[in-house]
């Protein structure tokens, strides 16, 4: 049997809705890092599909950090500015 990993996320844990191209900020390592949040695509019959299923930044060092479910933000993430602004 192989071990298969997973991610497992409440509704309590989900925070502020958030649409692609807003800049969030979220710390680790003790550092503050913010980015335009990019949401992936489904493939639907062969055909990509836009979704905000998993919203994701990346940082300068190449890592991409997950920051939003549903389009809506996890907790620890902060929404800095909508990208309407």
């Amino acid at each position: 049997m192989t071990d298969t990993p997973y991610l497992a996320i409440g509704n309590e844990e989900l925070g502020a809705p958030v649409s692609e191209g807003d800049i969030v900020a979220v710390t680790i390592d003790g550092t503050r890092h913010e980015g335009a949040v990019k949401f992936g695509d489904r493939i639907v019959d062969g055909e990509r599909i836009k979704s905000n299923t998993i919203g994701a930044i990346n940082l300068p060092d190449g890592r991409v950090i997950l920051v939003a479910i549903s389009g809506r933000l996890l907790t620890g993430v902060d929404l800095v500015r909508k990208a309407s602004d």
